[in-house]
């Protein structure tokens, strides 16, 4: 909410005491100016409570993603109490409550942001992948596949491999499989479903498939420990144990915690 304190000028007559033996009164009224001299009167801006409220939806975002959740539910309630029926505040006070593990109140605020906005892909979005959490997996699919329809989502590909991720979740690969390819088709280059499918196909025998997927995944992006460790495997498979060697030393000397430097270590011991 955005407060505007008006001050009010009021012209005040001017009483002035003389005295004089039996004390007389006298009222001075003050002269008002010519018609043609008078000054405007100014005009008391009213607050325009839609552009508050999208103002201090924006803001709520804002805090989400710094992870300031107090001041985030602040500026979200504010933003619903100018304007209940904005989709966007609703959205994003259902994306803070299932940051803060209120999953009833995301439900609500979710539902609440698709009914006013049907056409909103990233709620949509964001509403599948609570649903994924949730592992209401088929519902989930549906928000996911809706988001991706949108011709106008600038995210369809990130819709596709949420789908994906959800239906490996799910323990439905073939599915799964389908939606990284769709993704690919938006996004030849797309990071997370090169490395997905490529995973995919390691696991189903597709050996060279895998690591034709994970040359492209490695021309675009730094080697992390996930990457590291699915090359090993592809090495080790494709017979080239130099490759699947020098892989595991980067693995363990850059990432020693991670859980797949410690799936390494242990099937060399």
């Amino acid at each position: 909410m955005i407060y505007v304190r008006n001050i009010l000028l009021l012209g005040i007559g001017l009483i002035v005491l003389t005295g004089c033996g039996n004390y007389r009164v006298k009222v001075v009224k003050k002269k008002e100016p010519p018609k043609n001299q008078r000054q405007p009167v100014a005009k008391v801006k009213k607050v325009d409570l839609k552009k508050s409220s999208m103002f201090n939806a924006r803001l709520c975002a804002a805090y989400i993603r710094k992870k300031s959740y107090q001041v985030a539910m602040y500026k979200c309630n504010k933003a619903l109490k100018h304007d209940p029926k904005n989709a966007v505040a609703h959205k994003w006070k259902a994306v803070l409550h299932q940051q803060l593990g209120q999953p009833e109140l995301a439900r609500k605020y979710y539902q609440a942001a698709i009914r006013l906005a049907p056409d909103d892909a990233g709620a949509r979005n964001n509403f599948g992948a609570f649903l994924c959490q949730q592992k209401q997996y088929r519902q989930s699919e549906k928000q996911f596949l809706r988001a991706a329809s949108n011709p106008l989502y600038g995210s369809r590909a990130f819709a596709y491999v949420n789908a994906g991720v959800c239906m490996q979740s799910a323990g439905d690969r073939d599915k799964a499989e389908k939606y990284f390819r769709l993704a690919l088709s938006l996004d030849r280059n797309n990071a997370h479903a090169l490395i997905r499918l490529a995973a995919l196909q390691l696991d189903a025998g597709k050996v060279e498939s895998a690591y034709r997927l994970m040359q492209r995944w490695s021309a675009s992006n730094r080697q992390n420990s996930e990457s590291l460790w699915l090359n090993i495997r592809i090495a080790r498979l494709r017979g080239d144990v130099n490759r699947a060697s020098s892989l595991g030393l980067l693995l363990v000397n850059k990432y020693p915690e991670s859980t797949e430097a410690k799936r390494y270590r242990r099937r060399n011991n």
